[in-house]
């Protein structure tokens, strides 16, 4: 309360001393509820601004959950920028520029490197790597050259696992022979007429649907080539030999 305020009641009783008592007292009424309703407003002007700055808060806090909310009560708001954290180097702590890179499978996955453990022997070299198939094809395959100094043969091989429909058989089957455990096993010798590539190949399908299938050929591919050597580098026997190895990998899923 200021100086003003404390003085006004004598200045109106003095102002006032013809008049009756019950006036004055209306005068000093007033002026002590005017007092009080400054104060009262001045009061409320404190917790109107303390309020608003409650409120002000109240809003940036649930604005933020609004933001961050991810329920379907409302379309989502884009919440405020947050500073994206970038791989750093961690030999000179700057943020790394190479983007992370997801390893891709293999074409054939495992079949190549089996194929080439399988055929490495002193003597040989082994050239024109290929692969192909997936698990989602259901076969793995690859194909290698190899020379032994007598010139040069490729060798194929292809596992696969089969849906089977009825029990393994060599009913119109060339070549095939029906085996104790139930496993069939196929051989033979082809010539490709006009161009003089003879073949030997193996075929072996167990009665779990595992298929495997070796190919070695006179020439350095099958197809658009000419014989490199007289005969093929393995024999029937050798490429039998091969399927029976127990390193071979088969896909989990099987081919339609």
């Amino acid at each position: 309360m200021n100086k003003l305020d404390g003085q006004l009641p004598g200045l109106m009783a003095r102002a006032t001393d013809g008049l009756e008592p019950e006036s004055v007292d209306l005068v000093q009424r007033s002026l002590a509820q005017g007092v009080r309703l400054r104060r009262r407003r001045s009061t409320a002007a404190g917790v109107a601004a303390g309020g608003a700055v409650l409120v002000t808060m109240g809003l940036v806090v649930a604005g933020f959950q609004h933001f961050d909310h991810r329920g379907d009560a409302g379309p989502m708001v884009a919440g405020p920028p947050v500073a994206s954290t970038k791989p750093t180097n961690t030999l000179s702590g700057l943020p790394s520029t190479q983007p992370t890179k997801i390893p891709k499978p293999k074409p054939g996955g495992p079949t190549l490197a089996t194929l080439r453990s399988l055929l490495k022997a002193p003597g040989r070299t082994l050239s024109a790597p290929e692969s192909w198939g997936s698990e989602n094809d259901g076969f793995f395959a690859a194909a290698l050259v190899v020379d032994d100094g007598k010139g040069k043969s490729q060798v194929q091989v292809l596992t696969q696992r089969m849906l089977l429909n009825r029990p393994v058989s060599c009913k119109d089957l060339p070549g095939c022979t029906m085996r104790p455990d139930g496993s069939t096993i196929r051989s033979q010798q082809l010539g490709q007429e006009g161009n003089g590539i003879i073949s030997n190949f193996v075929e072996i399908t167990r009665k779990d649907g595992r298929f495997i299938g070796l190919t070695s050929y006179n020439a350095a591919g099958e197809k658009d080539t000419k014989p490199t050597r007289t005969s093929p580098i393995l024999s029937v026997a050798q490429l039998t030999e091969l399927a029976e190895s127990k390193l071979w990998t088969y896909p989990a899923k099987a081919s339609k």
